[in-house]
């Protein structure tokens, strides 16, 4: 659901679906078509957040879309040929996306740049090799939030593998990270 609409991407096309009620007063309620956006090669997934949509696709990577006065246009996209497993939207700026090279990665909004074209390219802010390929991420956490403000991370997304695992992606303060660097690096001596 997007917008009280039926979003979907069906082969290259981004369909948005509207609800169209019958004028007899009967329960006959129809789908019609509100607007398409083209220009991929095969979708497999779609992710919302706000009027934004973002769509990933088999051999263009991911696309980020926004919907206004019934129309469905691109704002940015991202240039690598990355072909996507999963993606979802973190926020209306940062984007997470898994490959089928086992990785994950970041791409943000180019807001601070003067040049459209470069506005006009989502860019690559993080990455991390998993080595285990994610097929679905989703907004939650597997424990209930901490009243007191200490927690060490603050979950923002979950995501299953396909070897079954379940993975967090969290947000870190700068100390907690410092920390766990550090580990992570003695660790790998």
């Amino acid at each position: 659901e997007f917008q009280g609409k039926l979003l979907c991407g069906v082969n290259h096309r981004i369909c948005l679906y509207a609800w169209k009620t019958s004028d007899k007063g009967t329960s006959d309620n129809n789908l019609t078509l509100e607007c398409t956006h083209r220009g991929f090669i095969l979708i497999l997934s779609l992710a919302i957040h706000g009027e934004f949509i973002v769509a990933g696709d088999l051999i263009m990577s991911m696309t980020l879309l926004r919907y206004t006065d019934k129309k469905i246009t691109e704002i940015a996209r991202d240039a690598s040929m990355d072909m996507l497993t999963a993606l979802e939207a973190i926020d209306d700026e940062t984007f997470i996306a898994a490959d089928n090279a086992s990785s994950l990665f970041t791409l943000v909004k180019n807001t601070e740049t003067t040049s459209e074209d470069e506005a006009k390219r989502l860019q690559w802010s993080g990455g991390w090799h998993l080595g285990d390929q994610i097929n679905r991420f989703k907004h939650g956490s597997l424990v209930m939030a901490n009243q007191e403000g200490d927690a060490p991370a603050i979950p923002k997304l979950l995501f299953a593998t396909v070897s079954g695992a379940i993975g967090v992606v969290a947000t870190l303060t700068a100390d907690k990270y410092q920390v766990l660097h550090h580990l992570e690096t003695n660790m790998s001596k």
